[in-house]
């Protein structure tokens, strides 16, 4: 029996997805996410790597609730969001030769 090769004249035959002559990146969707799968972005594949092992290290591995986590990384937004506000009433307040005036004064004392 010889062996059956698809050619152009198959066309009207139908077959499941595995049959036809598409590549990979197209059958993943041929977007962002199949240029990550394939690594064709090499930054994002290996973030995403870093990120996934990441997040089985604390759960799997050191046994890390989500409930924690969640409230430090809430705990580190208000922190920086704080910090920020307060930083841009102090700008908002003086301007930079006057706070920079301040500072070669209190340096001098």
């Amino acid at each position: 029996m010889n062996p059956h090769f698809p050619s152009d004249h198959d066309e009207g035959r139908v077959g499941g997805p595995f049959h036809r002559h598409n590549s990979i990146h197209k059958l993943l969707g041929g977007g962002k996410v199949a240029d990550i799968l394939l690594w064709k972005d090499r930054n994002w594949s290996a973030g995403v790597l870093v990120g996934a092992t990441l997040i089985w290290y604390l759960f799997d591995v050191v046994e890390y609730n989500i409930v924690p986590l969640l409230c430090q990384i809430a705990i580190l937004a208000m922190l920086v969001i704080g910090s920020l506000l307060v930083l841009s009433e102090i700008g908002s307040s003086y301007s930079f030769t006057s706070l920079l005036y301040l500072g070669e004064y209190n340096r001098i004392k």
